[in-house]
């Protein structure tokens, strides 16, 4: 992959147009890449259900499933997304820089990233296939349910998730294929490869043909770099903030403990070295404040962008946790050494649509602080 990085415009001399020379705090931003219902969709698809919670727990991307926040800061996410720069591929504070690390992703998602044995995601090509075929083989059960549209290359997830709520309080076990394609196509345009829509591609549904080989693909590496991909867009043109960026929010908890929820504590007074490391923030181990208690926050209660930019503006160096994950008892295992190892080396991220097209990169170099 490193031999393509030359024909990248890494560093340029060119204007500079980035989103933080407008901080309107007034802008309407498309957010894209929420967690919200992921685990309410996931119980109905799952309960009473062996074969969908195989086919769920094989799938590489199960350790979001059970994920249960309360509403996600936005304001955190657009100020820390605000200094992305799209030449170097990092976030740029005060006195330093930082990136969003494959072993972020892994340690973070749980999603696993870098095994060289896994296959690349790629959207899967017709063939000699239609999409009106495609609906007569795969989308038969939607047909009938409002907006839906034949003459349509996508499908809105607004479909997806009301077909799975009609299915909920019923036996599910002679559509658990029909189900869970509908979950895992769902989770493709909501939040793990989530584009700026509110659809989704017909021609994914090709990839869950086979349901038992979701797992052989690099779920990390694909919902990494679509969230690279948005966030190099986003820093020029501010309007469509997509992929996985909420996982910014907990990640800037981990790497500045400030800012973050009051944390409900272990009988030793230490907090939960938990896996994957968002699950530490669900709403079963934020601790509400108390009526007239001072000082905490409450899960619900978010920040203005501006305070947020205010805060960021004050982190210094000294005040990073620069390797965050070190003393976690998760920092160990085969899937740990994979991400570790990608965070080492340079490389491209493809478009998904187009395996040929480069949409961004890693460049490890700048990084290693970090490792």
């Amino acid at each position: 992959m490193e031999e393509h990085l030359d024909a990248l415009e890494i560093v340029s001399a060119k204007g500079d147009r980035h989103v933080s020379n407008n901080l309107s705090d007034s802008r309407t931003i498309n957010f894209r890449g929420s967690f919200n219902e992921v685990e309410t969709l996931y119980q109905i698809v799952v309960k009473d259900n062996p074969i969908a919670r195989r086919y769920c727990d094989n799938c590489g991307f199960s350790s979001v499933f059970e994920f249960n926040f309360s509403n996600a800061d936005r304001g955190l996410v657009e100020a820390i997304a605000e200094r992305w720069r799209k030449k170097t591929k990092s976030f740029h504070f005060r006195e330093f820089e930082l990136d969003l690390l494959p072993l972020d992703w892994y340690m973070l998602t749980g999603i696993p990233i870098g095994d060289l044995t896994k296959n690349q995601v790629v959207m899967p090509v017709l063939g000699e296939l239609t999409y009106a075929s495609l609906d007569d083989l795969y989308f038969q059960d939607f047909k009938g349910f409002e907006k839906w549209n034949t003459k349509q290359n996508t499908i809105s997830l607004s479909i997806l998730r009301t077909y799975i709520k009609s299915r909920e309080n019923t036996n599910n076990v002679e559509c658990a294929n029909v189900l869970t394609r509908a979950f895992f196509l769902w989770c493709f345009g909501h939040f793990l490869i989530a584009s700026s829509s509110g659809r989704v591609d017909k021609r994914w549904v090709l990839l869950l043909d086979n349901l038992d080989k979701v797992g052989e693909y690099d779920w990390g590496l694909a919902s990494l770099g679509n969230t690279y991909k948005f966030l190099d867009g986003w820093s020029e043109n501010g309007k469509d903030l997509s992929g996985m960026v909420m996982v910014l929010e907990y990640w800037y908890y981990y790497y500045f403990r400030n800012m973050q929820p009051l944390l409900c504590q272990t009988p030793s007074g230490e907090h939960h070295d938990v896996f994957p490391k968002i699950s530490l923030f669900k709403k079963t181990n934020i601790k509400p404040r108390k009526r007239g208690q001072r000082g905490g926050q409450k899960d619900t209660k978010k920040h203005s962008v501006s305070t947020e930019r205010a805060q960021i503006d004050t982190r210094t160096s000294a005040l990073c946790i620069w390797q965050t994950w070190l003393n976690s008892v998760y920092s160990e295992g085969e899937q740990y050494e994979y991400a570790l190892q990608l965070s080492r080396v340079r490389f491209v991220f493809f478009d998904l649509e187009k395996d040929y097209k480069r949409v961004s990169c890693y460049l490890d170099e700048r990084f290693q602080r970090q490792i």
